[in-house]
């Protein structure tokens, strides 16, 4: 199969699909050996730290059945969020001139002398 080949069949829907089912295999076959690489590092010496977490990712499991993430957690409390509208868009103002005009200050002087 040529690469062009491979590259057009990836544009069908049922190819996308198959390759989804199989990449779940696939993670599914790797997660299922999460808790016994867990338990290995739970049990050895060198590093205590690795130890500790393999211990508390063990007990997470088995406490939810569900695998840890980096998603932040539901804790009891209260969350304040502070929404500001979004400030709405000024329609133009009316400009007004305010350079003097000469003309207006010559006739003005005008209106007065008379």
């Amino acid at each position: 199969m040529t690469v062009r080949a491979m590259r057009l069949a990836m544009k069908r829907p049922q190819v996308l699909a198959y390759l989804k089912r199989e990449r779940g295999v696939v993670l599914a076959h790797i997660t299922l050996q999460n808790p016994h690489r867990l338990a290995e590092l739970r049990d050895q010496d060198e590093n205590r730290a690795a130890a500790v977490q393999a211990a508390r990712a063990l007990e997470a499991l088995t406490e939810g059945d569900r695998p840890m993430s980096d998603a932040p957690s539901e804790r009891p409390g209260v969350v304040i969020q502070i929404i500001q509208p979004a400030v709405p868009a000024r329609a133009p103002g009316i400009t007004i001139d305010m350079t003097p005009n000469p003309r207006s200050e010559i006739m003005g002087s005008k209106s007065n002398a008379d």
